[in-house]
Order: C-alpha cells, then sequence, then structure tokens
C-alpha cells in the first residue's frame, strides 16, 4: 500500500509504503531525493514495518523552499513527519541526514528505536580543506552532465540511469541552497558529545569511500555514540552511496538490524511492545565491525552495567565453540563479547602467524567498539594473545583470566606426542578430537567431555562457519613461535601488574599444567586454581564453579580479597 501525506501550513510531503506497527523513515543525503531509497526499499522483508520517505527543503520536489538550509531546520520538518506518523520507529539518515536523524531521535527518545547511518557525515562536519570544498559549492553552477560526471567518478559502481536522474534533480535546486548545504554538512552542528541518542545504531559505510573513511567513522562517529550498542559494517563494492550501488546488500543490513534486535529485545523493550528474552549465548545476533580493513565477526550480550568481557579463544575456535554454561553464567554480572580475530571463520582477512600480531588485531577490534578499558579472558592460544595484548597494550586491560595456557617458551615435556595429529587430522574437529585433548579419559571427566559437546551445539540458528585451513596453519606457526624465548624466559611475565587468575585441569596433555604453575610463579599478582580430573578444557567441564572464581576475581573491588 501506498500513500501521500502532507504536513499543514507547510510544503513537507511524504510517501508512505507497506503496513507496519512501525516505520522506518529514510532521510536522503545531500542534492538527492526520496527516490533514492526505492530500490532498498524494494527489498527489504523485515514484517511489522511501513517505510516513509520524504525530500530535504530545497532539493527533490521541494526546490522552492524557504530557508533557513541548516540542521535544525531540518530535523524540525524531520520531527513533523515522524509526529504524523505517531508510532515507534527507526531513522535511516545518509551522509548529510545523519546529523539530522540523530537530533530527531534524540527529540523523541520515546519512539525512537534505533538509527542506521549510511556513510555519516560527523555531526561536527567533515572540516574538509576550503579547496576541496570549494570542488562541491561549485556544483551550484553546474548542469546534470556534469553533475553527473562527478558523481559517476565518486561512484563508479553506481547504475547509470539513477545517476542521470539524480543528477537532473540535482541541476534543479537552486544555487545557493547547494552552497549553503555544502558548507553545513562540512561546517557541522555544535550537538553535544557525546550523543544525545543512547540506542542501538548501525552504521554502514562504503568500502571504497573517499569521503567517510574509517578513521572519520571510528573517531568522529562511533566515538560519540554507545559502543555497547553501536556496530559498523562496511559494504564492499560501494562508495558514499552504498544504497544506490549495492541496495540489496544495504537492505539485507537494514533487515537483520530490524529483525535481531526486535528478536533479542533490544528495540522492543524501548518501546512499548512486549520484549522477547534478553539475548544469550544461544540468541545473540552475529555482529561485525570493520577496522584497519578487516571485518571482525562477534556477539555481545549480558549485563549493560560493567567493564566487558572480552573472550579470546582457543586454537581453531570460533564463536560457537564456547560453552553457553560459562559465557552466560559469567554474562549475569558484566558484557559479554565473543569475537572471531582475523581470518577466523567468519572475520575477513588473513590469520597472523605470530601471537603479537593476533594481540594487536584484537587490540584493533576492542578500540573499533570504543572501548578503552576491559577484562580479557583467554584460552589455549587465546591465553597466548591474552597475555601478548596486555603486554603490548597494558592501559586497555584492567583484569586478566588464562585458562589452559602457557607463557612464551614454556615447559611441553608432557605434552602428549599425539596432540598435533589429533588436533589438525580432520577439517572439522571431532567429538573424539575434544574428548582426547580437552578431557582427562576418567569415566567422570569423559562424561563431562559429552554434556559440553551437547550444549555446545545447541545453538543452530545464525552459526558460525568453521575455521579454514589456512588459518590452522597460521595458528600452527603462531604456536611455534611462541615456544621461543625473546630474552630472558619468563621476565616479561613480571611486567604484567593487572591482577591474573590462572585456571588449568590437573592433566592437561595439550598445555601441561605446570606452565600454570609457571604462570602464577612470575605474574606478580596472580592466583592459581587447578580443578581435579580434569584436563585443558577443565573450564568446561566444571563451568559453574569456573564461573563463581571468575565473578569473584573480576567482581570483587580488590581481586583477591
Amino acid at each position: 500500500m501506498t500513500a501521500t501525506a502532507t504536513i499543514p501550513h507547510s510544503d513537507i510531503a511524504f510517501r508512505r509504503d507497506g503496513v507496519g506497527e512501525r516505520a522506518v523513515v529514510f532521510m536522503h543525503g545531500w542534492i538527492d531525493d526520496l527516490h533514492v531509497w526505492g530500490p532498498v526499499i524494494a527489498a527489504l522483508s523485515a514484517p511489522g514495518f511501513e517505510t516513509v520517505r520524504l525530500d530535504l527543503a530545497g532539493f527533490g520536489d521541494r526546490t522552492e523552499s524557504n530557508g533557513p538550509f541548516t540542521f535544525d531546520r531540518f530535523a524540525a520538518d524531520l520531527l513533523a513527519v515522524v509526529d504524523a506518523v505517531d508510532k515507534p520507529f527507526v531513522l535511516v539518515g545518509h551522509s548529510m541526514a545523519a546529523p539530522i536523524v540523530e537530533l530527531v531521535a534524540a527529540a523523541r527518545p520515546e519512539r525512537a528505536l534505533g538509527l542506521v547511518l549510511l556513510a555519516p557525515i560527523p555531526m561536527a562536519g567533515t572540516r574538509l580543506p576550503d579547496t576541496v570544498i570549494e570542488t562541491f559549492r561549485s556544483l551550484a553552477e553546474a548542469d546534470a552532465s556534469a553533475i553527473q560526471s562527478m558523481r559517476q567518478e565518486a561512484g563508479p559502481s553506481a547504475p547509470e540511469a539513477e545517476l542521470a536522474r539524480i543528477a537532473t534533480v540535482a541541476a534543479r535546486a537552486r544555487p545557493e541552497v547547494i552552497r549553503a548545504t555544502a558548507n553545513l554538512w562540512n561546517n557541522g552542528h555544535p550537538a553535544e558529545r557525546p550523543s544525545g541518542f543512547a540506542k542501538p545504531v548501525l552504521i554502514l559505510t562504503g568500502s571504497d569511500d573517499r569521503i567517510v573513511t574509517p578513521e572519520v567513522v571510528a573517531s568522529a562517529v562511533v566515538a560519540r555514540l554507545d559502543s555497547a550498542r553501536t556496530t559498523a559494517i562496511a559494504i564492499e563494492g560501494s562508495s558514499h552511496w552504498p544504497h544506490i550501488e549495492r541496495p540489496a546488500a544495504v537492505a539485507a543490513e537494514i533487515d537483520r538490524f530490524l529483525v535481531d534486535s526486535l528478536a533479542t529485545g533490544a528495540l522492543a523493550a524501548e518501546s512499548n511492545m512486549t520484549a522477547s528474552p534478553a539475548p544469550a549465548h544461544l540468541t545473540a545476533p552475529t555482529q561485525f565491525v570493520t577496522a584497519n580493513g578487516i571485518r571482525y565477526a562477534y556477539r555481545r550480550f549480558g549485563a549493560e552495567r560493567g567493564t566487558p568481557l572480552i573472550f579470546l579463544q582457543h586454537f581453531r575456535g570460533g564463536l560457537d565453540h564456547w560453552d553457553p554454561a560459562v559465557t552466560d553464567g559469567l554474562a549475569a554480572n558484566r558484557p559479554v563479547i565473543l569475537f572471531n580475530n582475523t581470518g577466523v571463520a567468519s572475520s575477513s582477512g588473513q590469520t597472523p602467524d605470530t601471537v603479537e600480531a593476533q594481540a594487536d588485531d584484537a587490540a584493533t577490534f576492542i578500540g573499533a567498539l570504543g572501548l578503552t578499558n576491559v577484562d580479557v579472558l583467554g584460552f589455549s592460544i587465546g591465553g597466548y594473545v591474552a597475555q601478548a595484548l596486555t603486554l603490548r597494550h597494558p592501559t586497555l586491560v584492567r583484569r586478566l583470566v588464562l585458562a589452559g595456557t602457557k607463557p612464551r617458551a614454556g615447559d611441553d615435556t608432557d605434552r602428549h606426542p599425539d596432540v598435533n595429529t589429533v588436533g589438525t587430522r580432520h577439517d572439522i574437529p571431532t567429538f573424539e578430537d575434544f574428548q582426547f585433548l580437552f578431557f582427562a579419559p576418567s569415566p567422570s571427566s569423559q562424561a563431562a567431555g559429552e554434556r559440553f559437546w551437547e550444549r555446545r551445539h545447541q545453538r543452530t540458528i545464525d552459526a558460525d562457519p568453521p575455521t579454514s585451513r589456512r588459518t590452522m596453519q597460521a595458528q600452527v606457526a603462531a604456536i611455534t613461535d611462541w615456544k621461543q624465548p625473546h630474552g630472558k624466559p619468563f621476565a616479561d611475565l613480571a611486567t604484567i601488574t593487572q591482577p591474573t587468575l590462572v585456571v588449568n585441569g590437573n592433566r592437561d596433555v595439550m598445555v601441561p599444567t605446570i606452565n600454570s604453575y609457571i604462570l602464577a610463579q612470575h605474574i606478580p599478582n596472580a592466583e592459581l586454581v587447578v580443578y581435579p580430573d580434569s584436563g585443558h578444557g577443565a573450564l568446561f567441564q566444571y563451568p559453574d564453579l569456573f564461573v563463581t572464581h571468575v565473578t569473584r576475581f573480576l567482581d570483587a573491588t580488590v581481586a583477591f580479597a
């Protein structure tokens, strides 16, 4: 169903498509019009939403609008539309519209469910040099052909017919409007920092955008928002107009944002709808954030308050290799963040072949989420990475949990000779592989392994893909390098000043238990816990006990009081 409505005593007309108890309201960017959203809207499939779109004053069918042409005026127009629609809404803004939709969402917090920002101009403006911004101002005197050429050069994958249409629309705009709005998005709006909006935000950028780069997004957009509720994703093969160049990809990400957020209650709880259960290990959606050209997959769930706990996974492990009994147990008192490092499973890129490089990538991921202080839980090779992360980025880590791991140049004397063969013989490690590597041979430990295996496979929707052979080989190389000392063995552990909890089973055949004693002896502020009749996966054999120990350690004002 399509309808056109108007705002009385104004030139504002807006288009409504579909039906739903909620609305997705689209606001176009500089020199475009409401019709640029057509292909995206046609590809949307999230149920329960109608779509709404309008022209900015001065553009599209509103070329005769009077000024002022300011962010506050544009926001007032959009406010009038969402008030007329009168239902909970998600706002989608492209480029110059990003500050506009943020201002409106902050002004209507009771009905604003979330924001989707495409190639967002920062609230503070782009602050381009005058010589550069003059190129955009000069379009005030350009004809449709010149405008089309400029857009074609900047967005070569955009459909030519759509570029021609947009150029014709832009050429109808008055010169003073184009110059005023070019200055506007360059100079920005004096809104507060941080943002006045604190609900879910999805940021979509073009992978080849030369205006809104990843650095701009991280420093001037994400930094203002609630990092716990902000996801940034790059749309591959697009520039500053991903919704024109890759409309299906943009629609898919918007659909995911709407469906996943509503399914987990993140949006529903903010309106007067019935909220679904809070996200947990089995239901938390896989999200993505891009930094340094790597698209990191992660899941965040648990309490909203507290220091976030970052999980660093074992050899060949991904998001779904954690035990829900452990992750959900620890999520009761803090935000829990599981993620795949570079090249692992659903994350892009090539896995580095040194632990130090993997630690730097972990720091990059943490920074991309806008986090400056975290707790870290590293298991097995994840424990190697956790140590390197703490040594190389000490201000980032508050407290450290090391499970089933060892220091650089640790003791492999009691390592079982079959570990390498069992750990690498299958493309996807089997139940039998895990039983041998993670659990002691006793009947009680093997039974605990069966229970862990059942818990681990409960998630069947939005499952993580297996890690590749290429990642396995890079991790083998990193493990091999970790065996070599850098200087005097264990000397670097003395510089780890963070409170550290070291945990292992008493019969670890992969990373011999003696290494846990070495860690506890050389890290100045460390406590050691060794569980009986258990192996490398002791944290999964005794999940409740492990959660109790880690919770006490992380929550205590003084770690070992």
